[in-house]
């Protein structure tokens, strides 16, 4: 079919099933196809970030809620920062060992009430870590207990001053980030309600 990249994820997290992701990512890659691993980076072992190095995997994905443990584990749960800083730290001196290029590694951060004051640190905290590319995302609530998240009217008006001082900071670091195009969509993210299914589609599904 001449498939060329493969994106890994899951409606968790993928490395749960870490043995099965990893003979994945070898097949992928004997085949000389590309692709991306999404993870939260907290189950990696050093014999998969050492593997990704190996066999030349083209990108991590890792979620991250906050450029420090205070923040990001308020919203995860404990160490959860330290573990991902540790893999992070850990598939760089892969890197370096082997003198590859390869995985990239991008962080996907989701602005909320509790991280929206912290964008341009969590751009410093890529520099510091040697992270290929920032995403920040708009929070999208699809679901009951998730109104703590959202941004009071404060929050909102100040987060696009944040965000420019982020990108500014980015710029001058040359870390890759997509701030302007976050900041050109801000506000269109529906709140309450996942997209309706396309009827065409949809008789088969309950």
């Amino acid at each position: 079919m001449d498939v060329r990249e493969w994106i890994i994820g899951g409606g968790g997290e993928p490395m749960f099933r870490g043995e099965l992701v990893m003979d994945m990512c070898k097949k992928i890659r004997a085949l000389e196809m590309n692709g991306v691993v999404q993870s939260n980076g907290t189950l990696f072992k050093d014999e998969d970030l050492e593997t990704f190095v190996r066999i030349g995997w083209d990108n991590l994905s890792i979620s991250i809620d906050g450029p420090d443990a205070e923040t990001n584990d308020t919203i995860r749960w404990r160490n959860s920062f330290d573990k991902m800083v540790t893999a992070i730290k850990k598939l760089n001196e892969y890197k370096r060992h082997y003198k590859a290029d390869r995985p990239t590694i991008n962080v996907a951060c989701v602005v909320t009430s509790m991280n929206c004051d912290r964008i341009e640190y969590l751009v410093k905290m890529c520099d510091d870590l040697e992270i290929d590319g920032l995403t920040v995302n708009e929070l999208y609530v699809h679901h009951e207990g998730m109104d703590q998240y959202v941004m009071s009217k404060e929050q909102m008006a100040a987060l696009p001053a944040a965000a420019r001082r982020a990108e500014e900071t980015a710029r001058r670091l040359d870390v890759p980030t997509n701030i302007p195009t976050f900041l050109e969509t801000l506000g269109t993210c529906e709140t309450r309600e996942l997209p309706a299914a396309m009827p065409e589609h949809a008789d088969d599904i309950s």
